[in-house]
């Protein structure tokens, strides 16, 4: 097998003779050449076939070496058909010539039509292809009864094709050779056209540089072959010497375009490939969604990752793709594990999809990741608030029980007691009074634990207030700045737990508590001369459903301080 630097080196070293070999061949016999006297007119045949090939080859690399190499061979074929004149130094050159006439011309129309669209349906190319050979044989064939001796060229060299010596034979040939030719490339233009239009918008974008022009190229050789069918060959008069300039001006333009093919298609990699690095250090949620969006020229691509609960973004939200919109999956080992929203026609390329799939393989697995992560967390969040909100609502039903309930009940036998005992007389007076006593006290310390559960004054009066009725109740608190703003209940409930927790561990020990609007939040900060409370985490808990933050620190000499802060907007 021929390796691949080998076959560039020996297609550029064959494309080089030819060049040369067309140069001097012209300047032998300038009035025979295609390309007439002008030395300009040589050098830009030169330049097509050299460029073309020079450009073609550079396709090996990009996954298009059936298109890169059918359009080395047209510019050699190109080169090669200006070889056939009584200027070619030797026999091999000018038989070379006779039989490349058709060549170029069938081979870049295939070129097109591979490039233009997605595989050719069989009988397409049943057609074209056809045409394309019938054409491309008819050129050589007319050769096989050629002699150019006979035909008055005695300066030419001889035809190493020729078995016979038949004009009328050669003219018929050479006059179907023509109309197939140009039926060829009538087809072959239309056909491409066509391709192109209904091809993927991204496929159109990225060939239609390389396309229009060798349609022009396409359109100029059916004009060419046109002109010299009433004759039955090609000739060089002035306006086919035009025709001629303008397919070596067409064909120029193709290699220019399959440059600008090959430059994009290097720069879309390494934009892609910076990507590695780019991503490669833990980056921000939505950072490879912007680094997409950025090298695929699309500002409204969105990125999700599969999940078992349906597509996730970046933070980890529900994200399922917008009905009609445009969607490409990323794969792997057969499952899809992300999907791209873009602009219609973006990610129609399946090379494009396959790059970005290499390209961001350890960033996406990375987002991916994270966002099942976060997703996990936010559920855990909003699971953990159901709880916390069930535990409020639970304990203001008690607080209610108890107020209404057994308070109540309570404080009325402490009442008919009180009724008793205006209508008896000692020693009975004495057991009421010590027994009225006992529910007095039963019924404070049911109060206490009414109003440890759920004070009212949070309810009815807020957290200022209900701070204040705690400092009374426990001596070794004491509030330092207090609000007089009311804030959601949610706020003032944590709030509130955050401080009778804490001091309920720091107990005996003095707390003071301040309490204060920062921005958008409320800062809630206790500080006693002892070690952190015991239950750091179940506060932790209770700050995180509001998805506050909770930092418990030592300040020196044995303090400790502990700074709640929940959002209030």
């Amino acid at each position: 097998m021929t390796r691949p630097g080998t076959e560039r080196a020996s297609t550029a070293v064959v494309a080089l003779l030819l060049g040369v070999a067309f140069a001097d061949t012209a300047q032998r016999a300038p009035g025979f050449s295609i390309a007439g006297d002008s030395t300009a007119r040589v050098a830009l045949g030169i330049a097509a076939g050299w460029g073309l090939v020079a450009a073609a080859l550079s396709l090996y690399g990009e996954g298009s070496r059936r298109v890169g190499r059918l359009l080395v061979l047209a510019g050699c074929a190109w080169l090669a058909s200006g070889l056939g004149t009584p200027g070619a130094r030797t026999s091999v050159l000018f038989t070379l010539g006779l039989a490349a006439a058709a060549v170029a011309p069938a081979l870049i129309g295939w070129a097109l039509l591979a490039s233009a669209g997605d595989r050719l349906r069989a009988p397409d190319r049943v057609v074209v292809g056809t045409l394309w050979a019938a054409a491309a044989l008819l050129g050589p064939l007319p050769a096989l009864a050629y002699d150019p001796a006979s035909e008055g060229c005695a300066d030419c060299p001889s035809n190493l094709l020729g078995l016979v010596d038949a004009p009328d034979t050669v003219t018929a040939l050479s006059r179907a050779g023509l109309g197939l030719g140009l039926l060829a490339a009538g087809a072959c233009l239309a056909l491409t056209i066509v391709r192109l239009v209904r091809a993927p918008t991204a496929r159109r974008r990225r060939t239609w540089i390389l396309v229009v022009p060798g349609c022009a190229y396409l359109a100029l050789v059916a004009a060419e072959l046109a002109h010299a069918w009433p004759a039955g060959y090609l000739g060089n008069d002035p306006l086919e010497q035009a025709v001629w300039t303008a397919q070596a001006t067409a064909l120029l333009a193709m290699a220019v375009g399959v440059g600008l093919l090959r430059l994009t298609a290097r720069r879309r990699r390494a934009r892609l490939a910076g990507l590695v690095v780019e991503l490669g250090g833990a980056p921000r949620a939505g950072a490879l969604r912007d680094a997409l969006a950025d090298v695929l020229g699309d500002p409204e691509l969105a990125l999700v990752h599969a999940s078992p609960d349906g597509w996730l973004d970046a933070s980890g939200l529900v994200s399922d793709p917008p009905p009609g919109a445009s969607t490409t999956p990323l794969v792997r080992d057969g499952a899809d594990i992300a999907l791209i929203h873009h602009r219609p026609g973006l990610l129609d390329e399946p090379r494009t999809v396959a790059e970005i799939e290499r390209a961001v393989r350890l960033g996406l697995d990375h987002e991916r990741l994270q966002a099942q992560l976060r997703h996990q967390l936010g559920h855990l969040r909003r699971s953990r608030a159901d709880l916390t909100a069930a535990s409020e609502a639970e304990r203001r039903s008690l607080e209610r029980d108890l107020h209404d309930g057994a308070q109540q009940r309570l404080a009325a036998v402490t009442f008919a007691i009180g009724l008793a005992r205006n209508r008896v007389q000692d020693p009975l007076d004495t057991r009421l009074a010590r027994a009225q006593r006992d529910i007095q006290d039963a019924l404070e310390g049911l109060r206490e634990i009414a109003h440890g559960l759920y004070p009212i004054a949070l309810a009815e009066e807020g957290l200022g207030a209900a701070v204040e009725s705690l400092a009374d109740r426990r001596p070794g608190l004491h509030p330092t700045a207090l609000p007089t703003e009311r804030f959601a209940p949610a706020v003032e409930e944590t709030a509130y737990f955050v401080i009778a927790t804490t001091a309920d561990h720091w107990s005996p020990k003095p707390v003071s508590v301040a309490i204060e609007r920062a921005e958008a939040c409320v800062r809630v900060d206790l500080r006693a001369p002892a070690p952190p409370p015991d239950d750091v985490v179940g506060i932790a808990d209770r700050v995180g459903a509001l998805e506050g933050a909770l930092a418990v620190g030592a300040l020196g000499n044995g303090w400790t301080r502990v700074v709640a802060e929940l959002p209030c907007e």
